[in-house]
Formats: structure tokens, sequence, C-alpha cells
């Protein structure tokens, strides 16, 4: 289906010099890639004898916008419910400030003076993490203390040594005790704990909230420690995979060395180092579904484990010459930019990264587990069969910015430009201010009959489909053969005369002898929505029994 947006546009505050938006124009929206064809080869699952990647869905993302005042970039995005009354509102970690919109505009938020709140370092990363009722706070830059935020148009005081603490549920207070970090991009809650690391070999951890005359303000309590792991820490991320014990809650320390596993941090729990899991390759780019945390690593793929095993699920997005999908990613930006996104209802797990020192996260790699996620030991062969792989593409991506983050909120996803530009995805229009129409377009796996190793050419007959239409559809079908760019067959096929949610059958005119086939799939007028549901294409090859 075609991606869905809503655009309004609302100012915020200036808090810095200098116009708000990108290349000098706040309203140059990005022309961008979607999932223009997501139900494509829904009928049976893709074969796994591949030349390239199952789909290629380009097109426009269309948008809701907002104008956020800021200086340079984003880090982090969430949505934040308040633990007293349940209302919500949005926050963004930038490298200057932290934004809120909970006064109807975009605006700084205030320290525990209430004076707006600015770091004392430029930070470069950073996270935002849910715990104890406390929305906290963590970035790098010499000098900058984790924040913590409950309620208001204020902080909270910093998480230091002297500070008071206030409890989100309730007025008690308590009198932070410890030495507390500085630059500590690195959090997470976990066990009930508070936990952090400046990317060094060492995790910090609080006690157990609420305990006996202690919590996650006492540094000094018993039950506060280290954790030391193997190589420098590149993220931290609790995780219950469900095909594990869903009621166990594990660690997951992503490391230059691999990956470790522990159940807690006390002398008596777990730990596993697991073996053949890649690094991963920064501190954001993953993401957990179900089962499984998936994650981008530091040589150009994708790699999920949970609690049991790990496995490849970018092999698709790569090829043996270099020339794939994630091979193009630029490692030295993607290091710092590329972030991971799990959409929960389209069960898609997306990781965005960058392939030129002109662009920012100009790609997306998208894994679709709607027909169901790897089990633990299923083979490769089996499991590719239902995850599909799906690599958008932003248009004119040295010219044009992508998100340089994604969060999920109660109405939906929203993406984020550097540039302050926030875009409500899955809201339901398809267009870009009604005058930029919807480029999408599809294309098969190279279907070679075979091992593709063996080089027989085999006859084709004419490719049969079937389509849903959605709307009043101008379908353009093109044929390419033997990896060839340039199309040696097209056809151009009118719905229009199907009644919405028919199924059309037709046929290409079209017969070759080639060692391959590739079928593409594109509309040329917005709003039109479609679904392929089927697609034989028979072939012999001569001197052998016919073959469908």
């Amino acid at each position: 289906m075609l991606p869905s947006l809503t655009q309004t546009t609302t100012s915020g505050s200036t808090i810095s010099t200098g116009l708000i938006g990108r290349r000098g124009n706040d309203l140059n929206i990005a022309t961008v890639t979607g999932p223009a064809i997501a139900a494509l080869g829904t009928a049976g699952p893709p074969s796994t004898e591949k030349k390239d990647i199952a789909f290629i869905d380009s097109g426009n993302d269309d948008l809701r916008t907002y104008r956020v005042a800021l200086s340079t970039k984003i880090l982090a995005s969430t949505e934040w419910e308040n633990p007293s009354d349940g209302t919500r509102i949005e926050m963004h970690l930038t490298d200057v400030t932290i934004l809120t919109n909970q006064s109807g505009s975009w605006v700084a938020v205030k320290d525990s003076a209430s004076a707006n709140y600015a770091h004392t370092t430029t930070a470069t990363k950073g996270m935002f993490v849910k715990g104890d009722g406390h929305l906290f706070s963590f970035f790098d830059g010499a000098s900058n203390e984790i924040q913590a935020y409950r309620e208001g148009a204020d902080l909270d005081p910093a998480m230091s040594n002297g500070n008071t603490y206030e409890d989100a549920f309730g007025s008690d207070t308590h009198t932070m005790t410890g030495t507390w970090p500085t630059a500590a991009y690195l959090g997470a809650y976990v066990n009930s704990r508070l936990a952090w690391s400046t990317g060094s070999v060492l995790i910090e951890y609080t006690p157990m909230a609420h305990t006996d005359k202690s919590g996650v303000w006492d540094l000094l309590g018993s039950e506060a420690g280290a954790f030391h792991a193997s190589g420098n820490i590149r993220c931290i991320v609790p995780f219950s995979p469900h095909l594990s014990n869903a009621n166990e809650e594990v660690i997951f320390v992503g490391t230059n060395e691999g990956w470790e596993i522990t159940s807690g941090f006390l002398s008596y729990d777990r730990l596993v180092r697991m073996q053949g899991a890649r690094p991963p390759l920064n501190h954001k780019a993953y993401c957990t579904t179900l089962n499984w945390l998936v994650y981008l690593t530091d040589n150009k793929g994708i790699f999920a484990i949970n609690a049991r095993t790990n496995i490849d699920l970018g092999r698709r997005f790569q090829k043996a010459d270099g020339t794939g999908f994630l091979d193009d990613m630029l490692i030295s930006s993607s290091e710092s930019d590329a972030f991971g996104f799990y959409n929960s209802r389209k069960k898609q797990a997306q990781f965005w990264f960058t392939t030129s020192a002109s662009a920012l996260n100009d790609r997306c790699a998208v894994l679709d587990f709607r027909r169901g996620e790897p089990l633990a030991g299923e083979s490769k062969r089996s499991y590719e069969r239902r995850v599909s792989c799906f690599p958008w593409k932003i248009k004119d991506g040295t010219t044009n910015d992508w998100f340089s983050t994604v969060y999920q909120t109660q109405n939906g996803p929203i993406g984020a430009l550097n540039t302050g530009i926030l875009y409500t995805l899955e809201s339901g229009d398809n267009d870009l201010g009604s005058t930029i129409a919807i480029e999408s377009d599809g294309s098969t796996m190279w279907f070679t009959g075979g091992d593709q190793a063996v080089a027989l050419l085999k006859q084709w007959a004419d490719p049969n489909l079937r389509i849903v239409p959605a709307s009043g559809t101008t379908l353009t079908v093109e044929i390419f053969e033997d990896w060839s760019a340039t199309a040696s067959a097209t056809l151009t096929k009118l719905l229009t005369t199907a009644t919405v949610g028919d199924i059309v059958k037709f046929y290409t005119d079209f017969q070759g002898r080639t060692e391959s086939i590739q079928v593409k799939f594109s509309n040329s007028i917005l709003s039109q929505t479609y679904i392929i549901s089927h697609l034989v294409i028979p072939y012999d090859i001569p001197g052998a029994e016919i073959k469908a």
C-alpha cells in the first residue's frame, strides 16, 4: 500500500539564531521513498535463489509537518506519559537543549530553577530512558549530567551528589549520594535499576528502586555497583525474548568485541558471551521485535540475537561483488547517525543509514516479519521465505537528508529531520501538500529457473498477473532480461474498469529466451494504490520438460 501522512505546520520558539529548516527553506521537504507496494508477493513466499533483493520500493513519503526550533541536530525523541495524570507530551533531545511541546508549541524545557535549560557542553549523541516514573536524558559532552524529568514545565535537579530526587508517586524526596557521571550517553532501566556507561568497558548501576532506605538515587547504597564488559560498550539493551522466557528480563550488552548477555548485575546472575554475533554499529542502530534484538553490524550487515542464538538477516541486502544495498553504507557517517526503529503495527524492523559524506541517512533497510519471525534453530532457507526485504531510498539523497530519528507515539510513528521538521507517518494521506505525486515502483527478484550458477537458456512464456486495485490505477509492467538495467518490454494496463477490491487478471505480451528475467511494476499518478496478489512466469528449458 502507498505510504500515508497529513500535512500541517506549526512554528516553535527560536532558541538560536538562524532559520529553522533545510538548506535555507524550511518547507523544502525531501522527496523520499516508502513501502509503495507493501503487499507485493504476499500470495506466496519469495524464492531464496536471489540475484538481488526481493523487492525494491521507491517513491515519496508524505507527511504532517511541524517546524521545531533548534540549533543543529536532534539526537533522540520520545513521547512521555505523565505518571500522575496520564497526559502525553513529546520531547526532543538535541545537541544543545531538550525541547517539549507541552505548551502547544515547541520550546526549550525549563531547568529546575525555571530558566531555559541548555547543555553545559554541546552533545553529539544521546538517548531517553524511562524508569521509576521518570524520563532520564543521557548524552555525551564534558560536564553534561544525567537529567531527570517527571511533569510540568521544569526538569528535576540533575542526577548529582547532594541534589534532591523526588518520587514520581507521592511526595517523598531523597538526597542523591555518590559520584554521578558526566558524558554518559548510554543508559538503560533494567531489573528496576538505572544503569549507564560513557562508552568505556564499565557499566555503573544503582540499587533497585524503592528498596528499604535506598533507590535509584543512592549510588552509595549497598546494591549499587559496576559491571565490567570485555570491550568498549556500544549499547545496553534490556529485553525479554518471547521464545525464551518472556517473564525474565535479560540485559544485552553490545561491545566492540561482540555481545554479552546477563540476567542481572549480581554475583549469582548468569553471564553468556555470544559467540559468532558481530559487534553492533553504534548505540541506536537496533530495535527489538517479539523474539529478536535486530541490529546493524559494524561490517555493513544486519544480525538478530536472542538469549539462545544469533542469525544473519541482512544477507539479501548484500552482494558478493560489494554492490548490494547495505554494501554502500558509509561506516564513518553511519557510526554516529544510523538508527533502528520497530514498527509494531507493520511488524517491520527499519534501519536508516548513510551512503555518502554529503548525505544523512539516505537509505533504509526494512525487514518485514508480517508472515512470522524466524524461529531459533530454523534454517535460513526456511525463514527467508517468510521475512521479506524492502530497500527504501530518499530521492536525491546527496541533496535531501532523511530522518535523524523515528519514534513511537500513541497515534503512530513520527520521523524527525535534523532541521526540526517532523513527519507524522501512517496518517492516511499520500502526497506532499497535494503537489508532488508518489513515485512508486516494485521489482521482483531475478528469476533464474533454479540455481543461478547454472547458466541455462530458458524459453519464457507470457507472465500472468492478478492485481487487486484499491483505486483507479494505471499499472506499468516492465520486463528485464539477464540482469540488464534497460527494459526489453513494457505494458501499461488501465484498471479503472474494475470494481475496487476485485481481482484483475491479465498477462504481458512477452516471449523471450534468456538466462534470467525480472518484472518491475510501477504506478504513475497520485493515489494509485494496488496489491499484486499473483505472478506466474511459465518457462521451459529447450530439450527439457515444461516447468511452471
